[in-house]
């Protein structure tokens, strides 16, 4: 089996003669954050698949990391404990010349460059108005 796709990249495919697991592709970077990292595969009794980490996929059995919508890391058939997906991330960001958002939630604003940006790492709305 091959690693989970991402934002950025398709998965690399296993190689079935050395029972090897593909790894994941790797994500895209938003507003100076490393997201949307694949997760690694599986293999039947080989080497487990890694996640891309540095987009918050995890390693062979681990998680992804929290707030970046990583995938978790793959494991093999015997163990089968494959890690879960990380939490998400939402980014917003438009032209400041716009009046700013009506939002719900706690998430991070700042306004740089020309732009208005909202980023949610947990649960909220936005409205523009």
């Amino acid at each position: 089996m091959g690693g989970g796709g991402s934002a950025g990249a398709v998965g690399i495919d296993a190689n079935g003669s050395t029972n090897t697991s593909g790894s994941g592709g790797a994500g895209v970077t938003i507003m100076g954050r490393a997201v949307a990292g694949g997760g690694g595969s599986n293999a039947y009794n080989g080497t487990d698949g890694t996640g891309a980490t540095a987009f918050g996929g995890g390693n062979p059995y681990t998680a992804g990391t929290a707030n970046t919508g990583g995938g978790g890391g793959g494991a093999s058939y015997v163990s089968s404990n494959n890690g879960a997906g990380g939490s998400g991330i939402v980014v917003v960001r438009y032209l400041d010349s716009y009046p700013a958002a009506v939002v719900t939630g706690s998430p991070t604003y700042t306004q740089a460059s020309g732009y208005k940006t909202y980023v949610f790492t947990g649960s909220g709305s936005i409205a523009f108005i």
